[in-house]
């Protein structure tokens, strides 16, 4: 583990925007013809909960690879990572 890291987990928000034709979807009320979001969900968790990354920006390549592999309905995602207790920390660090 790199100097000034700890074994602790950093606790993070993960925000997705998924691309995707629902045309039919929609019209059809299908689900097979859509992307099930609790899957999704299923999917980022068990990333986040796995292997452990050193950088935030390889954990948010792992989840939108993934999501992209495993959805062939997906056209594109975009991923982003908040770590709130990052900003908290820095925050009071400045008062």
């Amino acid at each position: 583990m790199p100097s000034g890291r700890t074994s602790k987990r950093a606790a993070f928000i993960v925000d997705l925007a998924l691309r995707l034709d629902l045309k039919d979807a929609g019209l059809t009320d299908d689900l097979q013809r859509t992307i099930d979001y609790g899957e999704v969900c299923n999917t980022v968790v068990a990333i986040v909960e796995g292997k452990p990354f050193n950088l935030i920006e390889s954990l948010a390549y792992a989840i939108g690879d993934r999501l992209l592999e495993q959805f062939s309905l997906l056209v594109s995602v975009a991923v982003t990572l908040h770590k709130p207790r990052s900003a908290y920390r820095l925050l009071l660090s400045r008062m």
